[in-house]
């Protein structure tokens, strides 16, 4: 079975502005340890390429069988509740046999709260 990763971000008209690269990056260096395979890949929602559905479709044609996709998105806004499960829809519809699971978005966890403090200590010294 061939499996990737997708962490999909918003997206940014500023595209250095946007950590979901360096994210799917670093989680790929955890997971994977001196791993040269595209098995963590990037996707945005918009302003930024590749697209989530153009993502998705370059998987299908790799003969990709699963596929996790990871809302790197801070709440379950309209984003999570709406846009990635209609593109995930329509994919699905095309490609049925490829299994895709979606996780849930950053949004509330413990460790959130420590990278906020974090970040405030920062601001503050």
């Amino acid at each position: 079975m061939r499996e990737i990763i997708i962490i999909v971000g918003h997206g940014s008209n500023e595209a250095d502005s946007d950590g979901t690269a360096y994210i799917a990056d670093q989680s790929h260096g955890m997971l994977h340890a001196d791993c040269s395979k595209d098995c963590v890949r990037v996707a945005y929602l918009q302003f930024m390429k590749p697209e989530l559905k153009e993502t998705l479709e370059n998987a299908a044609e790799e003969g990709i069988n699963k596929i996790v996709i990871h809302p790197f998105l801070l709440s379950k806004g309209v984003h999570v509740t709406k846009n990635i499960p209609q593109i995930i829809e329509n994919f699905q519809n095309s490609y049925p046999d490829i299994d895709v699971i979606c996780t849930a978005p950053l949004g509330v966890h413990e460790k959130l709260a420590e990278v906020v403090l974090e970040r405030i200590k920062e601001a503050a010294d």
